[in-house]
């Protein structure tokens, strides 16, 4: 069975994959990516990613729990 792991943004501002669901209070890093930058140079980065966790028995999931600080109510725009 392969193993969870879950794609962020680090500290540095870099992508980097994640083992498990998210819900380590200190997360293992598996590999880092490029920096982020929007746009299409994500899909580049996430395509790296993905080759690193097939070529070691992961499989890439969304964290089970969120990784962010964010306001409920920023969350919804009432417009």
């Amino acid at each position: 069975m392969p193993k969870r792991a879950y794609i962020d943004v680090n500290a540095d501002g870099l992508w980097a994959l994640y083992a498990g669901d998210g819900s380590d209070d200190e997360p293992q890093v598996l590999a880092v990516g490029e920096a982020f930058e929007p746009g299409a140079p994500i899909r580049e980065v996430m395509d790296a990613l993905q080759a690193w966790a097939d070529a070691n028995d992961t499989v890439i999931i969304p964290p089970d729990y969120s990784k962010q600080d964010a306001n409920f109510d920023d969350l919804f725009n009432d417009n």
